[in-house]
């Protein structure tokens, strides 16, 4: 672990001091060579020094005047009135009237807040502790609220919150805290923010999205988007140390991920698994598929709805896709919510709370809009191993919605089931699945009463398709 972190440089080169001493000090001038050297620390200039352009020098101004033959590449800040100009060195030049000792302290001082950072860091590391513990550790360097969350926006790590950052949400299923709902959705339709899933290194969001700057860095191992760490400028100004220190900070939270599977592996949830397999046709146990229902309160026997949801904007496949299915089951009694393919999929037990599928559109609907979502929904049934070909419904009902370029946020099979019909006859879904209840109701009728009302409307229904 040690030697990771050694890799792990914290470099500072003169902008970094230029920043920090502007806050402080009279800045008279300052110039830097074409390629600034990384400084390791700082040095009191002494008539015996031996220069090294790893190092910073504070030097008085006379001391400085007398000095003949000037390597290139060195790096100075010099207290007083400097008389000859060198372009093959980097100066930052303080006004005379300042103690070059309190200067040399003041600088010192960076350095030492700096390597103590990171000593912390590597010890913290060494015992094993984990990004929270991290966060911890860092408030005092940033200054600043630190908020590391994961490619979902669940909350990883949040040690200090303020008033103006988002109030995250416990999430009811898994008990883990997440960015709100309603600030992902704003987020989705955001051209600026989602330029910033493409950005390497430190920046800042753009100061429309929240109001106040945010330094960000995007946490990602192999090339794949594994969530953020953002520093809230609530307390104190950012610097360039800062997006340095975020870089460093970044790095170190990615290997923990790496080694871990931090968030990954931590939430599975074997009913996606159970869930996927009956979707897929596989057989299961009788007493098996029982148990698993019997365990969501649900029954064979209960009234169902599927419905596939898509996003209506691919560029948002990745934002929140869990934290939206959990919103779902969080707010729709007798649902379970999962990924299945690159959908999220949604069985509605409608016998929980014994509600009609009119007040689940209702509740859906809002989810629908406010996620960029479309859906397709099955009929109502009542016999959970059908469950199969209901889900096939919704895929129909998605399928030829869509290309009705309807405005409608979700789509119900039953409009669309003819057009299925005209154009792949009953396939191998079965005329019970896809003929509409009133039609099998009519052709009970005709066999009841020795009528011909069904084989008429199908006589009628071939003629205008032909």
């Amino acid at each position: 672990m040690s030697k990771i972190i050694d890799d792990l440089a914290f470099e500072l080169d003169i902008k970094v001091i230029l920043d920090i001493l502007e806050e402080d000090y009279n800045i008279n001038f300052y110039s830097f060579t074409e390629k600034n050297s990384i400084l390791n620390n700082v040095k009191l200039f002494h008539k015996d020094c031996v220069f090294d352009n790893r190092y910073l020098y504070v030097i008085k101004a006379e001391d400085f005047n007398d000095l003949i033959n000037i390597d290139e590449g060195l790096t100075f800040v010099i207290v007083g009135e400097v008389l000859t100009d060198n372009n093959t060195i980097s100066t930052i030049i303080l006004e005379k009237e300042y103690n070059y000792i309190q200067v040399f302290d003041f600088i010192q001082s960076i350095y030492d807040k700096v390597n103590t950072w990171v000593t912390n860091i590597q010890t913290a590391l060494n015992n094993g502790k984990n990004i929270t513990f991290l966060c911890e550790i860092s408030l005092s360097f940033f200054g600043n609220p630190i908020l590391v969350h994961d490619e979902q926006f669940y909350v990883i790590s949040c040690p200090k919150w303020l008033p103006g950052m988002s109030v995250c949400e416990t999430e009811q299923r898994s008990g883990r805290k997440m960015l709100p709902l309603s600030t992902i959705n704003d987020f989705k339709v955001d051209r600026e923010y989602n330029k910033t899933f493409k950005t390497k290194g430190s920046q800042i969001f753009p100061p429309t999205l929240l109001g106040f700057q945010v330094l960000y860095v995007n946490l990602k191992l192999n090339s794949r988007f594994e969530g953020r760490l953002c520093i809230h400028e609530l307390q104190s100004k950012l610097k360039s140390i800062h997006f340095i220190g975020a870089e460093y900070l970044a790095k170190i939270i990615v290997m923990l991920i790496g080694r871990q599977s931090f968030y990954r592996d931590n939430f599975l949830n074997s009913y996606d698994d159970f869930f996927t397999d009956v979707l897929q046709g596989k057989s299961l146990n009788q007493s098996f598929v029982c148990d698993k229902l019997n365990a969501l309160n649900w029954e064979i026997d209960d009234k169902y709805i599927v419905s596939k949801l898509a996003f209506e904007y691919s560029d948002y496949k990745n934002m929140s896709t869990e934290g939206t299915i959990n919103y779902i089951e969080s707010n729709i009694e007798g649902s379970y919510a999962f990924l299945y393919n690159t959908d999220i999929v949604i069985i509605i037990n409608l016998s929980i709370g014994k509600r009609n599928r009119n007040e689940f559109f209702s509740q859906l609907s809002y989810i629908l809009r406010e996620g960029l979502f479309k859906a397709g929904m099955s009929r109502v049934f009542n016999n959970f191993y059908d469950i199969r070909g209901y889900y096939k419904q919704a895929c129909i009902a998605y399928e030829y919605g869509k290309k009705s370029d309807s405005t409608e946020w979700y789509f119900e099979f039953e409009k669309y089931a003819f057009n299925f019909i005209c154009d792949n006859s009953y396939g191998e879904m079965g005329k019970e699945l896809i003929s509409s209840e009133k039609v099998l109701t009519l052709k009970k009728y005709d066999e009841k009463n020795e009528t011909s009302l069904y084989n008429t409307l199908y006589i009628y229904l071939k003629m205008i398709k032909t």
